[in-house]
């Protein structure tokens, strides 16, 4: 595998809110959080959950030689596809990895795609098979479709970093009734953050009135003027992609 031999765990510390999707639902294999489709594994993982060794080989979310496989629907008009590339097309110049797209069906891919009323989400990681990223009309700006290709790269939300009440704090009283979960602290075992800060910039960072029930802020930074919500890549973004995917 052409990546760094870490855990999961280790890609799974950063995000920000750049749509506000669904609350946490779960399928009899996959359960959405927010914009994530996790496998249950991932999830119990995530959550502290005791499992056997074996069902921790997380190096096989990573995608091999550090490539993403795609393909495209046709519901999306030139222009939106010119977006998709634009995203993708960034991410390759400050990064080794690369996508490549596919008109095999049989072939393990991301299937781009739009499921109308659905939002923006992707499953996590490489699955080995086909594996759903869906942008709705709302969510074709750029910094949008690349949280959502972190997203099927690996990288989990930031504010639910283990780490994440020394740096903000969360006001549970304006978060939408049944949005909590969005909000929780992920707990795995011996996470690996690649020595990085964590990072406010980040573009895998909730926005400050993220799932908010009343128009105030459901997270503040503790560092005055630290902005959240970005839609760009941070500096320190780029810098995990590197680690997580282009050392041998």
């Amino acid at each position: 595998m052409h990546c760094l031999k870490v855990t999961l765990c280790s890609l799974l510390l950063l995000a920000l809110n750049l749509v506000q999707a669904l609350p946490a639902q779960q399928s009899k294999q996959q359960i959405r959080i927010d914009d994530m489709l996790l496998t249950t594994e991932q999830f119990e993982y995530l959550n502290g959950t005791d499992m056997p060794q074996s069902a921790l080989a997380w190096p096989q979310y990573y995608w091999p030689q550090s490539t993403l496989v795609f393909s495209i629907s046709t519901q999306f008009t030139p222009y939106e596809v010119q977006k998709i590339q634009e995203a993708m097309a960034e991410i390759e110049s400050v990064s080794c990895i690369r996508f490549r797209q596919t008109d095999n069906i049989k072939e393990n891919r991301v299937a781009i795609q739009r499921i109308a009323g659905m939002g923006c989400f992707s499953a996590l990681g490489y699955q080995h098979n086909v594996q759903p990223l869906s942008l709705d009309t709302g969510c074709m700006h750029k910094g949008t479709i690349q949280h959502e290709l972190l997203h099927a790269l690996g990288f989990i939300h930031m504010q639910n970093d283990p780490r994440r009440d020394d740096y903000v704090i969360i006001n549970w009283g304006n978060i939408i009734e049944g949005a909590e979960s969005q909000f929780q602290m992920w707990n795995p075992f011996n996470v690996n953050n690649f020595g990085v800060a964590y990072d406010y910039a980040s573009i895998m960072h909730y926005s400050a009135f993220a799932f908010s029930k009343n128009g105030q802020r459901t997270i503040i930074p503790k560092v005055y003027g630290a902005q959240i919500g970005l839609r760009k890549l941070s500096p320190w973004d780029i810098v995990k992609l590197k680690l997580a995917y282009c050392l041998n």
